[in-house]
């Protein structure tokens, strides 16, 4: 795994933390740091699910690369790629949260620059009543912190 990765994978479980059981989430069961998915086998979560903290970092670690992959797809690989480390963790958070990239944050990496996309990023702070309020904050920082 690269140091992106690892990166990302702190990230992402600093914000999620850690659930061994299932529980419902918006329109999924999910367990470990947030997955509708269990272990390396990538098992669908279901009522009852239980998984380790290893089978879920395993499986954390896993799904990263889908999530570059969703990015990349929106943005571009060559957008992608002009990004330092923190603003590719950032934007993994932000995708792995949301499944994929909100539009704005997409427009802002491709048509802005870091201040654009720190801002992109704060514009979603209260959404889902601003229980990620911190999340977002954290994701924005990273990517001013690179500037």
């Amino acid at each position: 795994m690269s140091s992106l990765e690892f990166a990302a994978a702190d990230f992402i479980s600093n914000f999620e933390g850690f659930r061994t059981h299932a529980y419902w989430d918006v329109n999924h069961y999910r367990i470990g740091f947030g997955s509708d998915t269990m272990g390396a086998t990538m098992t669908p979560v279901k009522k009852g699910s239980t998984e380790s903290k290893a089978d879920a970092i395993e499986n954390l670690q896993l799904r990263i690369p889908r999530f570059i992959g969703v990015i990349t797809t929106q943005i571009g690989k060559l957008s992608w790629m002009k990004l330092s480390q923190n603003e590719q963790v950032a934007l993994i958070d932000i995708a792995y949260n949301y499944g994929h990239l909100p539009h704005s944050v997409v427009w802002a990496c491709t048509h802005g620059d870091r201040a654009a996309i720190s801002h992109s990023i704060l514009t979603h702070e209260h959404d889902n009543k601003s229980i990620n309020e911190a999340r977002r904050k954290a994701e924005a920082a990273l990517i001013t912190e690179t500037a």
